[in-house]
């Protein structure tokens, strides 16, 4: 079942058992099982930094954006060019 994508709690809960120690001792993986897991999470955490990227670069040109609408209102202070 955990092959299949079941989580462990999940598990846990469905075979009746207290604690996760228990549920483990019937859980068996292999070694591509955990490769398997480990290449998914770090496809998602490529994508979440993807992500997290395009939307600070966004916010930061918002952000920049806002600041020189604010600073371009301000009167030009005494004795420099505008």
């Amino acid at each position: 079942m955990v092959p299949a994508g079941i989580s462990l709690p999940a598990l846990m809960h469905l075979m009746g058992h207290a604690h996760i120690q228990t549920t483990m001792l019937y859980v068996q993986l292999a070694p591509e099982d955990v490769w398997r897991e480990y290449e998914r999470l770090s496809n998602m955490a490529w994508q979440l930094s993807r992500y997290r990227r395009k939307c600070h670069e966004a916010i930061c040109k918002t952000w920049i954006r806002s600041w020189k609408r604010k600073f371009s209102a301000l009167p030009p202070l005494p004795g420099h060019a505008p």
